[in-house]
């Protein structure tokens, strides 16, 4: 049973990602919002239901049912399905830039929805679709915030030298896109950068801060180990420097090479991180006294 529940958590993270309400959803199938509601509590069942429902939000059955690695090509579907992977885990390691969106402030919130915002290209067909996903990403980011907030399962988080450096200059935008107005989201970085440096000097329990000097990997990824498996997710969609939820192909996989090869990679990773006071003073000298 435990695995039709989960196919019940991929339904609702899909039916997100496709943009339909629970009640959409019901009109579609011909069923009740009550029956919707009800497959994404208990899962579904029924082969031609699963069938009809990959059908309707144009996913494999294989994908729907996790029974082979998930490729999401929506940022709504990727960080739902890690809301829910979240609230089962007990510790994840997280190589995601500038800092594990779960330890940012409530002021960058703010600063991540100005800047998704902004990055709606001009050429967008549908803005006022483009603005509503934005709102619904939110929604998601700040359930997992919340979430961790009563929780609070263990986080090994490994911060790159060179985005923390943009970060700091730059806050969520790049120099490309730069503007005069976004010298506040600058100043706000700082203070993030701040919070950062405390969290290393006095942290909470369960919670480590490794500084790396090198380049981390172009796609962000977590390790997500829980009390029946171990799940790596990797991701192009970004919430730091020039933020990225709009294009790209995320994964999901708990198969064995998976987690071992990324277990090895954040092995090697950390062994040669800055942690403590070191980190700290890496952080004061190197990127917030290079930002001015």
């Amino acid at each position: 049973m435990e695995e039709l529940r989960v196919t019940g958590q991929r339904l609702r993270a899909f039916r997100i990602g496709a943009g339909l309400s629970a009640e959409d959803l019901a009109d579609k199938l011909r069923v009740s919002r009550a029956t919707i509601y009800r497959l994404e509590s208990a899962g579904v069942a029924r082969l031609d239901m699963v069938r009809r429902i990959a059908d309707l939000l144009n996913v494999s059955i294989a994908a729907l049912l996790g029974s082979e690695v998930e490729y999401i090509k929506t940022a709504l579907v990727y960080f739902e399905r890690l809301r829910q992977i979240e609230a089962q885990v007990d510790w994840s390691f997280v190589a995601f830039g500038p800092v594990s969106y779960l330890l940012t402030s409530d002021e960058y919130d703010i600063m991540l929805r100005q800047s998704l915002l902004d990055r709606i290209p001009a050429s967008e067909p549908d803005p006022a679709g483009a603005r509503k996903a934005i709102r619904k990403l939110m929604r998601i980011l700040a359930s997992r915030k919340h979430d961790f907030s009563q929780r609070r399962p263990r986080i090994s988080n490994l911060l790159s030298i060179s985005d923390l450096r943009e970060f700091a200059r730059w806050g969520l935008s790049g120099p490309d896109d730069y503007r005069p107005g976004h010298t506040a989201f600058a100043d706000a970085a700082r203070r993030e950068l701040e919070l950062i440096i405390r969290l290393i000097e006095h942290p909470p329990l369960g919670i480590q801060i490794g500084v790396s000097r090198e380049y981390l990997p172009t796609t962000s990824f977590n390790i997500l180990r829980g009390p029946a498996e171990t799940t790596v997710t990797v991701s192009p969609f970004r919430l730091g420097p020039r933020p990225n939820v709009r294009q790209g192909v995320a994964t999901i996989s708990a198969a064995r090479d998976a987690v071992r090869l990324y277990s090895e990679l954040a092995d090697d990773l950390w062994s040669t991180a800055a942690m403590g006071r070191e980190a700290a003073d890496l952080l004061r000298k190197e990127v917030l006294a290079a930002s001015g």
